[in-house]
């Protein structure tokens, strides 16, 4: 004979599964870095020999249509108002910092299915996270690039030489070119990384570079540290194109 449980008993039953639910669940979450449902977001790259470790991906994943200012602290002297900055058009072509003689080509970068943001698959190119901002539009635009190869330096080798006040100019195929200006710079742990403060929606326009730093671990190929620029827009040129 089959006993059926009691009111009492099913009742108890039903929360004890719904909290065991619920345990699982933050299980997921701690130990991926993202709510139940998100994407995972390795801090490793999934090509071990390249220097530089894709950084976290937006808690979303997804491009954003930003609205409010980030969590980051950076100031922004010289932004330009809203009225005046004219739309992109296309994507960036190009990427000029005088201050360390960089002079790039950029490449548009997607996410892979492990979740980690795609690398430029050339030394001397930089890559542009084209799921999220464009650079000079509302947003955190993020370009990201190496700081050596496997025979040698890389186009971000001298990142760490920038310093506050520096300008980084971005140029499109359509004429039009947005100049940044380096707010500041941070050496984060790639376990730590600050993925609100980089991908974080933004009402300006602001620009995020990339670029591994901190320990070789040979065991693993990667670095342990990613060190971030962070620039806010301070001029415009080219037409507008609106």
């Amino acid at each position: 004979m089959i006993h059926q449980p009691s009111a009492l008993r099913r009742v108890l039953l039903v929360v004890s599964g719904a909290m065991m639910a619920l345990g699982t669940l933050a299980i997921v979450w701690a130990v991926l870095g993202v709510p139940p449902g998100g994407s995972a977001s390795p801090t490793t790259t999934s090509t071990p020999t390249s220097s530089t470790s894709a950084p976290r991906t937006p808690p979303n994943a997804a491009a954003t249509d930003p609205t409010a200012r980030p969590s980051s602290t950076a100031s922004s002297a010289a932004e330009p108002t809203s009225e005046a900055i004219p739309t992109p058009v296309g994507q960036p072509l190009e990427v000029s910092i005088p201050g360390i003689d960089v002079d790039a080509p950029v490449v548009p970068l997607g996410i892979e299915a492990s979740g980690e943001l795609e690398v430029p698959a050339d030394p001397n190119e930089l890559g542009w996270w084209s799921g999220g901002a464009a650079p000079g539009g509302p947003g955190a635009a993020v370009i990201v690039g190496h700081v050596d190869w496997y025979n040698g330096t890389a186009i971000f080798r001298d990142l760490r030489d920038l310093a506050p006040g520096d300008e980084i100019e971005v140029r499109y195929a359509s004429g039009q070119a947005y100049t940044f200006r380096v707010d500041r710079m941070q050496d984060v742990a790639k376990t730590e990384f600050p993925s609100d403060e980089v991908y974080g929606p933004s009402d300006t326009p602001e620009l995020r570079l990339i670029t591994c730093s901190g320990s070789f671990d040979r065991s693993v190929g990667a670095y342990d540290q990613n060190l971030i620029v962070f620039a806010s827009l301070a001029s415009t040129g080219g037409p507008a194109l609106d």
